[in-house]
């Protein structure tokens, strides 16, 4: 059998976004598929911002779980209609993504009242994540200016990434700020940001020390530590996303 998939060049890819609205739409209705419009939307955004760039797709595609929300789908639909016809600055378009993320993970991130700002927060934190990992700020360690091992490293929703060994020999060695009390448990601190880590990466960190049988080396944490919350937190992480059609539309 012929393999047909070597000819899905992304122009191939963006000509059937844009000129099969018709044939996708008979298809949706032949098979009655709830909500067709939204599904329609999704499948065109997909394969437009696949065009644009696959790793980019790839990256942001937990996003599309949640693309019936207002603030997600105009988000996806903004970057697509801002880049694709224009030079394919990829840099551009993770700081939009970027951006747009950790403003809703700032918004939303304490809301503990609701289960699904829960799981937006949760699938926002997982692509800046993943952010981080295919798009870093910073390509060595902030301390030596070397190259970051995989087995010490550890990124983070600002888009940076660490040697876990110099990120806590820095937290324990660094002053106190000025908004720190000095008879407060202090917390841990993004040299790279200037600021305080949020809970989450926090979290991420301590995990990542446990991992590597280096806990003892943190400080005694506050704040963004453990949290009388932990516990409720490590459900949210594990948060199994809810139903939605558009969770069949998978490359």
């Amino acid at each position: 059998m012929k393999d047909t998939t070597a000819s899905l060049t992304p122009q191939v890819i963006k000509n059937i976004a844009f000129r099969s609205h018709s044939t996708i739409k008979s298809f949706i209705s032949f098979f009655d598929i709830p909500n067709s419009e939204q599904v329609i939307w999704d499948l065109k955004m997909r394969l437009r911002l696949r065009a644009i760039d696959k790793q980019l797709f790839d990256v942001v595609k937990p996003l599309f779980v949640y693309s019936e929300d207002i603030y997600i789908g105009s988000l996806i639909e903004k970057v697509v209609c801002k880049y694709e016809n224009h030079e394919r600055d990829i840099d551009a378009m993770v700081i939009e993504f970027r951006k747009a993320l950790r403003e809703l993970v700032g918004n939303n991130a304490m809301d503990y009242q609701s289960v699904y700002k829960m799981q937006l927060v949760h699938v926002a934190n997982r692509v800046l994540l993943s952010l981080a990992e295919k798009y870093p700020f910073n390509d060595s360690d902030f301390l030596t200016y070397d190259a970051i091992a995989d087995d010490v490293q550890i990124v983070v929703t600002t888009g940076h990434q660490f040697n876990i060994y110099s990120l806590l020999e820095y937290n324990n060695k660094r002053p106190l700020r000025a908004e720190e009390s000095p008879l407060a448990i202090r917390s841990l601190f993004n040299p790279l940001t200037n600021n305080f880590f949020s809970t989450h990466d926090s979290f991420k960190i301590i995990k990542k020390a446990e991992e590597l049988g280096i806990k003892d080396r943190i400080f005694a944490l506050g704040d963004q530590g453990y949290l009388p919350e932990d516990e409720f937190m490590q459900q949210a992480q594990q948060n199994i996303e809810p139903e939605n059609p558009n969770q069949q539309l998978r490359f």
